[in-house]
């Protein structure tokens, strides 16, 4: 009895034992088809990086413009353009941008006995420009504010240039006007450079600035000198008292150079002033007239006043 005793309060033990073990366990737990669970831990890739530079989103490219913007023109200036033409060298423009392109070309003639003529030839009419007897020396189409002018410069002897302007009206050359010289080029706002000999105190070789009028005519522009490009030597040195003007703050004023000055020439209006600068920078000017062909300055021949005056011809 008491071996019963003792083996059923051993077997209640144990059914109580294994009932509370139940009760602490997940059902899950017991399932031995459900996979161990796993420990995640945080790793590098996990981790968003604060240094890393954003996606750029896709951009269109930039469109290229349908033609490039005009340049700006200078303050108070006006388009223009200066082309030198070779002859038999075709050039075509249109003078009204409407789609009226006018097309032509330069070229000479020569005769049995060796005289040139120049020719134009526009759309296909041809128009003699310069007369016989006279060397061609260059041609060069001058455009501004729409207006087409030729220039045509022949050569009647050694640097006798003349320079020949004709406006382009109507599909026929006119002519506006001309002078002696040749084109060099162009200041930057379209003024025409025009070299030429000019023989005052001797014989030079200048450049002078020029506009071009409404008609197509060539004239000085305001205030212009014809200025005298220097040579080796060309010093004018004085073998009398000379009157001449020198120029200071307030202006020009009436002075005297002793014989044996030195002057270097800069520019003359080839009329009756004619600009200097001394060895010690001073600036100053000679007044003169002409009289029969010959120049003088305070009523004595120029020959008088310098030691050699190198005159052409």
């Amino acid at each position: 009895m008491k071996r019963i005793s003792c083996f059923l309060t051993a077997l209640v033990l144990t059914t109580a034992l294994l009932a509370g073990c139940a009760a602490d366990t997940p059902a899950d737990a017991l399932d031995s088809t459900q996979p161990a669970e796993t420990l995640q831990i945080a790793g590098p890739t996990d981790t968003p990086k604060t240094d890393a530079l954003p996606t750029p989103e896709p951009t269109e490219e930039p469109k290229a413009p349908d033609a490039l913007p005009e340049e700006p023109l200078p303050e108070g200036g006006r388009a223009w353009t200066l082309t030198a033409l070779d002859l038999e060298e075709n050039i075509t423009f249109d003078p009204t941008e409407q789609g009226d392109a006018i097309t032509l070309f330069v070229y000479t003639t020569e005769d049995e006995g060796g005289a040139v003529t120049t020719w134009v030839d526009i759309e296909g009419t041809a128009f003699e420009l310069d007369g016989e007897n006279s060397m061609f020396c260059g041609a060069w189409l001058y455009m501004k504010d729409l207006m087409p002018v030729l220039f045509t410069a022949v050569d009647f002897a050694s640097d006798d240039y003349n320079l020949t302007a004709w406006r382009i009206a109507d599909g026929r050359p006119v002519k506006t006007g001309e002078l002696p010289g040749t084109i060099e080029g162009a200041t930057a706002d379209g003024q025409l450079i025009v070299g030429s000999p000019v023989s005052v105190l001797g014989t030079w070789w200048t450049t002078r600035i020029y506009d071009v009028d409404a008609e197509g005519a060539p004239v000085p522009a305001e205030d212009s000198l014809y200025e005298i490009v220097p040579v080796e030597d060309g010093e004018l040195r004085t073998t009398r008292p000379l009157p001449v003007e020198m120029l200071d703050a307030q202006g020009y004023k009436k002075a005297e150079l002793p014989a044996g000055a030195m002057l270097t020439p800069l520019a003359t209006d080839d009329t009756s002033l004619f600009y200097f600068i001394l060895d010690d920078g001073r600036e100053g000017r000679i007044k003169f007239e002409r009289k029969e062909g010959e120049i003088f300055i305070g009523g004595k021949a120029d020959v008088e006043c310098f030691e050699t005056l190198w005159y052409a011809g």
